[in-house]
């Protein structure tokens, strides 16, 4: 019987204390606020702005590599196509002129010495 009324004794220092390191802690019962107040649209608006972010990067990553493909590809001069129906003439064989592409490459190295 006697170790009944200790487990209730210390049953109620534990529920005592409690209380008091709640109220210590989160102030009076009707000024605590749960957690769960705000942390729900917090978590949603730090997921948003981490989606924001992605997006901005992932489109500077792109945008960035397409400038360096664009940079690093040599440019090429194609010079103009006669066909030869355009340079065909009563009586005149048809000539034909063959395509030619002039290629322009600049190699870094050459000082042109």
């Amino acid at each position: 019987m006697a170790r009944d009324t200790d487990d209730v004794r210390v049953e109620s220092v534990l529920a005592h204390r409690k209380r008091l390191r709640q109220a210590l802690l989160l102030g009076a019962v009707g000024q605590r606020r749960e957690i769960d107040d705000g942390l729900k649209a917090m978590i949603i608006s730090v997921v948003l702005a981490g989606v924001a972010c992605a997006g901005c990067v992932g489109f500077s990553f792109v945008s960035h590599m397409l400038a360096q493909a664009k940079a690093s590809s040599p440019p090429t001069i194609a010079a103009p196509v006669v066909s030869a129906s355009q340079s065909f003439t009563a009586g005149v064989e048809p000539t034909v002129v063959p395509t030619v592409t002039i290629t322009i490459t600049t190699d870094p190295t050459n000082t042109g010495r």
